[in-house]
């Protein structure tokens, strides 16, 4: 378990740091775990392990998946989210656990954000009119206004959520040791 620990922490670490530098989480970080992790878990523990690996990345790829078709999430981040998934696919909740730990992260420092900004109050203002639009029924077209939402850059969030996850597990192999 140690050894899945510290991939999936090398992983979130390395996709944060690139996402902070350039703004994308490149296929070089994403793709070697989310096919290796399936393929080692296989060799190393058999078949029935290898699927739930595959499992877990199908599961844990699906809502961000749908999220970058709706032009919410980057490309980047599902398969960020999806390799995670792979990598801890031994356990199949752990994925998961990850990806909601990491988006409410993420949705506090939005939060924070537009509170800096001081943009916080009127971008729920317009959210919530929206979504009363939406739900009565009278949804406009897209209504342009000069307070927007903020864009957030997901790569350091899932970091954290993977290091509240995952390392309360690798410090109990650790003592236990």
């Amino acid at each position: 378990m140690q050894f899945i620990c510290v991939v999936a922490l090398v992983t979130a670490a390395a996709a944060a740091i690139a996402d902070h530098r350039t703004g994308e989480i490149s296929n070089w970080i994403t793709l070697p775990p989310a096919i290796g992790a399936p393929l080692l878990y296989g060799a190393f523990f058999g078949p029935e392990q290898a699927i739930r690996s595959v499992s877990s990345l199908l599961l844990c790829g699906s809502v961000p998946c749908l999220l970058f078709y709706r032009g919410a999430m980057g490309g980047g981040d599902v398969k960020l989210l999806a390799a995670l998934g792979a990598i801890t696919g031994g356990d199949l909740l752990t994925g998961l656990e990850i990806q909601l730990v990491s988006l409410l992260i993420a949705a506090l420092l939005a939060l924070a954000v537009l509170s800096w900004r001081g943009t916080l109050l009127s971008t729920i203002l317009r959210a919530s009119r929206s979504a009363l639009r939406h739900l009565l029924g009278r949804s406009a077209p897209c209504e342009h206004s000069e307070t927007p939402f903020t864009s957030l850059r997901l790569g350091a969030p899932v970091f954290l959520g993977t290091v509240v996850v995952v390392l309360p597990s690798l410090l109990r192999d650790v003592v236990s040791w």
